[in-house]
């Protein structure tokens, strides 16, 4: 099995505590938390047990970056990443082309998982992840990587 984009499950949301790591990045949701409609996604490759999951989107200067967690076999890895220049502006492009930039990596308290394992891991589920996940608006987006 490989990784797949879908809407995570109320059973995967308690599993996986989904509703807590999203709270704890989110902080302005701290007092109000999700509301029982939130629909939230990820990729996931059930097989690996293994996830990929955008939690925040930047603002203003830093819109084009997110921050994402990578959960891999039970240990969290926070990522900030960049949309890069050069991909398109269109959905009419064809093809239509997502460039990906690495800003971080935080390994913390992360045991036996090396930053070129995470970085493998995290190409193969954004090329999954293709435009926008689940909620994509291309088929067949073509994914590069500027590291």
């Amino acid at each position: 099995m490989a990784f797949i984009n879908e809407y995570i499950s109320d059973e995967d949301r308690e599993k996986y505590n989904i509703d807590d790591l999203y709270i704890r990045e989110n902080p302005r949701l701290i007092r109000k938390g999700l509301s029982d409609n939130h629909k939230l996604n990820w990729t996931i490759d059930r097989e690996r047990d293994s996830y990929l999951m955008k939690v925040r989107v930047g603002r203003e200067e830093l819109s084009n970056r997110s921050t994402w967690i990578l959960n891999l076999q039970g240990q969290e890895i926070k990522i900030k990443i960049d949309r890069a220049d050069g991909g398109s502006l269109t959905y009419s492009d064809l093809p239509y082309i997502v460039i990906w930039n690495l800003v971080d990596i935080e390994l913390v308290n992360v045991t036996d998982i090396t930053n070129k394992k995470v970085i493998e891991v995290l190409k193969e589920a954004l090329i999954e992840y293709g435009d926008n996940g689940v909620n994509v608006y291309v088929d067949n987006a073509v994914v590069k990587f500027n590291f």
